[in-house]
């Protein structure tokens, strides 16, 4: 069977190869474009396959990559934190834009060159915004099906891509092509991105406590998140790819975790005496963000198993290298 990965030198492409790998019966093709993902974070893992640099702006690029591919997992799109991607509306229109023509491209080759299966990463953020922030909504858990029954009310330009691609999807399940789509909570750990423009939290925040002599959090520190360590998410998107047929599920941790008690694990863990500082000034983002895992459950046996602290003790480890080897 043929594999292909998109985005594979990003966080999720990066960990994903690294697994597949491991099945001597794949033949596995890995692209990037390489302008948030790293040839190190491939090295670090130590997956072997060469990583082909190719851009799914271009649509050609995206026909010749996908011919004779079994199943693709499309993981590459524009992604970053709160500043990176909701900052302003050009940068809400780029998401938008960019992620809608990657997609489109990527999903038109599949037709054409006769993929068997794709397995797309989603997005909390195709749920009802109003959801996500409302504090008297907080604690109700995101099922698969409040996408048909809620108001369409995706989260910036990011979630309306992302809510985009679901909607050709389910075309492209109607016409015959097997569809798994993963609808991710907040993932973390090793080769996540770190950087001061486009950092995601857990390993922005370990940068911050490796270089920095206060740790500042953004907005008031009771925003929840449900973190996923990047393994278990790994598992559950090849559950999904090994299930028969098209099916959408939800992909994240059990338990909600509050920035304040994230960053006090991390400054814990990374062993400095620090302040943490919490700057109101800037946007705390969505209030809540759960996740219903009962389909991923039933359907094929899949929940999280990494404890939140052990994930986070593996992530700083690579943290730690980053700053040595002077990345950092």
């Amino acid at each position: 069977m043929t594999i292909l990965v998109t985005g594979s030198a990003g966080f999720i492409g990066s960990n994903l190869s690294k697994r597949l790998e491991q099945n001597l019966r794949t033949k596995l093709i890995l692209t990037d474009n390489f302008s948030r993902g790293k040839q190190s974070y491939l090295d670090y893992l130590g997956v072997k396959t060469h990583c082909e640099e190719l851009d799914l702006l271009d649509y050609d690029s995206a026909k010749i990559i996908t011919k004779n591919v079994d199943v693709v997992y499309h993981t590459a799109c524009r992604i970053g934190g709160m500043q990176f991607l909701h900052g302003s509306p050009e940068a809400e229109l780029r998401a938008l834009q960019e992620n809608m023509t990657i997609d489109t491209n990527v999903f038109r080759a599949c037709i054409e060159n006769k993929v068997k299966k794709i397995i797309y990463t989603s997005s909390i953020s195709v749920y009802n915004t109003k959801q996500q922030y409302d504090l008297d909504l907080a604690n109700k858990p995101f099922k698969e099906d409040d996408l048909e029954n809620d108001q369409v009310d995706p989260e910036s330009g990011y979630g309306w891509g992302k809510f985009l691609a679901e909607k050709q999807l389910s075309y492209m399940s109607a016409m015959g092509m097997q569809v798994g789509i993963a609808r991710i909570f907040k993932s973390y750990g090793p080769c996540d991105d770190y950087s001061e423009q486009s950092g995601q939290v857990v390993c922005s925040l370990f940068r911050k406590a490796l270089t920095q002599d206060k740790l500042v959090v953004w907005g008031t520190g009771g925003a929840k998140r449900c973190l996923l360590y990047i393994d278990d998410l790994i598992d559950g998107l090849i559950r999904l790819e090994r299930f028969n047929g098209s099916l959408t599920v939800n992909l994240g941790a059990k338990e909600p975790t509050s920035m304040r008690a994230l960053a006090e694990e991390i400054v814990k863990i990374a062993g400095k005496q620090m302040p943490i500082v919490y700057d109101i000034a800037k946007p705390e983002g969505p209030l809540s963000r759960i996740p219903d895992l009962t389909r991923a459950k039933k359907v094929f046996g899949w929940e999280p198993i990494t404890p939140l602290t052990d994930g986070l003790k593996k992530t700083y480890i690579w943290m730690r290298r980053e700053q040595l080897e002077g990345r950092i």
